[in-house]
């Protein structure tokens, strides 16, 4: 096998903004998590959330149960969720400084997702936003995300700015000029080509077929784990079954990938 597609991918479950789930993950063991701090800076922005709060100790909590944890930014809950609406620069600016306020105030080791505005507001002013969070956080790796707006130049200035680069496979899926899975399969290769060194995260990827295929990247996140939740008269080892479904087995390392 060439190196530069050595298997590598970790499935980290999403969802662990809840105390409920995340006790729900880890009783069966997985050992790669992702949650929101959308809940949790909205709250700091209607000055509610407090150093009491029992929200505030998830980072910390998820930290010490996973082997790695990555914190998304909730921009796709305020471009397309529950809250979606006009969001010009001031705001989304002022979401990214409490972003950073909450993972300096509980002390979040991990890895954070950027503020990616490029639908909201645009691709340079992404950069804007790129540089800025990087500069606020030095402790803190940092994923970018790649999305159609920013083109190939704006992929190859990427991967030169980046250590850790996102695709949105929801994105590629919708978009009717793409052959998604295709897609997807080119833009991980040319990444990985153009930068050996680089990671690779595969946002809102939790099919198999497509995370066997490039399991070179370094990480995936999944929500499908969470129909139990959605549907509660399913039985919990529904959970169970689905893990299994993905091939995941238990390791020194945590849950990884099973390709042999």
């Amino acid at each position: 096998m060439d190196p530069l597609f050595k298997d590598n991918l970790k499935v980290h479950f999403a969802g662990c903004e809840n105390l409920d789930k995340l006790t729900a993950l880890h009783s069966v063991g997985v050992k790669y998590f992702l949650f929101t701090c959308y809940p949790f800076v909205k709250q700091m922005l209607n000055g509610k959330l407090s150093n009491r709060n029992r929200n505030n100790i998830i980072p910390s909590l998820v930290s010490s149960l996973g082997e790695h944890v990555i914190m998304d930014s909730g921009l796709f809950t305020l471009m397309f969720g529950a809250d979606k609406g006009k969001r010009d620069e001031a705001f989304l600016y002022t979401w990214m400084l409490k972003l950073v306020d909450f993972v300096k105030e509980t002390g979040f080791k991990g890895t954070c997702v950027e503020v990616d505005c490029q639908k909201i507001l645009s691709p340079e002013m992404a950069w804007s936003f790129r540089k800025e969070m990087k500069r606020l956080l030095p402790n803190n790796r940092i994923i970018n995300v790649f999305h159609l707006e920013d083109g190939k130049e704006g992929l190859n200035r990427m991967i030169d700015f980046s250590d850790y680069i996102a695709i949105s496979v929801p994105e590629l899926r919708i978009h009717k000029s793409c052959t998604y899975k295709t897609d997807v399969a080119h833009l991980t290769r040319y990444i990985k080509q153009r930068k050996p060194q680089i990671d690779i995260h595969l946002l809102g990827c939790t099919e198999s077929k497509m995370l066997k295929e490039n399991r070179f990247c370094t990480s995936a996140d999944s929500t499908t784990w969470s129909a139990i939740v959605r549907w509660p008269k399913l039985p919990f080892v529904m959970v169970l079954i689905y893990i299994s479904t993905l091939e995941i087995l238990p390791s020194s390392e945590g849950f990884l990938f099973n390709y042999t």
